[in-house]
């Protein structure tokens, strides 16, 4: 499962619209549900999340299956992973992202 920082936006009265998924870094089952550690949960954009969360999934050899919500969100992970295996299997290699990717150098520094 991937996640990132949900846009949150107001309806015309006020309201808050955001997503309905949870912080699942909060549940004690979060470091064997996930492959990503929790500071990858607050990267705030999804192209940039999804691409962090590929790479600690393809660096997982125990890796069971992929989990989504939606079959968009997991069509959307296949897409990203069709459209950049090359960088993340360079990523893997080099042990650093690419240093175009617009994250915090924290989350940079957890992927070596």
């Amino acid at each position: 499962m991937t996640q990132y920082v949900p846009k949150i936006m107001k309806s015309k009265g006020g309201l808050a619209i955001t997503n309905g998924i949870q912080d699942q870094t909060k549940t004690p089952f979060y470091s064997v549900l996930f492959t990503s550690p929790p500071i990858t949960m607050d990267i705030p954009t999804e192209q940039e999340a999804v691409y962090v969360h590929l790479l600690f999934a393809l660096k997982d050899r125990e890796l069971g299956f992929l989990f989504s919500i939606f079959a968009m969100h997991l069509y959307n992970i296949m897409v990203t992973l069709q459209n950049n295996w090359e960088n993340l299997v360079s990523d893997i290699g080099r042990g650093s992202l690419k240093e175009d990717l617009p994250i915090s150098q924290v989350i940079k520094g957890l992927v070596q």
